[in-house]
């Protein structure tokens, strides 16, 4: 399967709510990347950074910051607690979130969510391919005229598995800048000359 056609699957699985074929075409390495991402993100914050603040804020800001990692690790991860959000697979934190996100979304506001159409690819090397997408507003009845299209691009690595995709831009699932902001640029790939 070619870079370019793991891209159009994977836009295809998004348009479906499949967060487990998105899931099959993810690229181990940027999945763990991600996995340690919202660790970090729900683990408790530093003791110094709340006594900078003084009195009842600290407590209103641990208070805060706590019930969100609750939720976030109840509501999107369906675990109890960080060390067991540390426990999953990179891969298996990946599909929880996108299944979160697909049931945060109504079938009004799905069927609003860019078309996106792979429209080619540029080698940076034997292991990784940047896959050029364009993204295209749609309405209930079909492209938003007059917005403008926009042109994005998709990492997508070689693995033993085969193609897979760092999923950093240019796909809704992942959202306006990457569901996982792996670029070029903070993953250690080459940029094209």
């Amino acid at each position: 399967m070619s870079p370019t056609e793991v891209v159009r699957l994977i836009a295809e699985a998004d348009l479906n709510n499949d967060a487990d074929a998105i899931v099959a075409l993810t690229d181990a390495s940027a999945a763990e990347a991600f996995k340690q991402r919202q660790i970090s993100a729900v683990e408790p914050a530093p003791a110094e950074d709340i006594k900078r603040r003084a009195g009842f804020r600290a407590k209103l800001l641990k208070f805060a910051l706590a019930k969100n990692n609750e939720y976030v690790l109840s509501t999107v991860y369906k675990v109890n607690s960080l060390e067991a959000l540390r426990s999953l697979p990179a891969l298996e934190v990946i599909r929880r979130r996108l299944r979160e996100a697909f049931r945060a979304h109504s079938a009004a506001t799905r069927d609003h969510l860019a078309v996106v159409t792979p429209i080619g690819s540029i080698t940076a090397g034997p292991e990784t391919e940047y896959v050029v997408v364009e993204r295209r507003s749609r309405g209930p009845t079909g492209p938003i005229p007059p917005h403008p299209l926009v042109v994005e691009v998709v990492v997508v690595r070689r693995t033993p598995e085969g193609w897979r995709s760092t999923l950093n831009a240019g796909l809704p699932c992942c959202g306006r800048t990457g569901l996982f902001t792996i670029g070029a640029e903070n993953a250690g790939l080459p940029l094209p000359a």
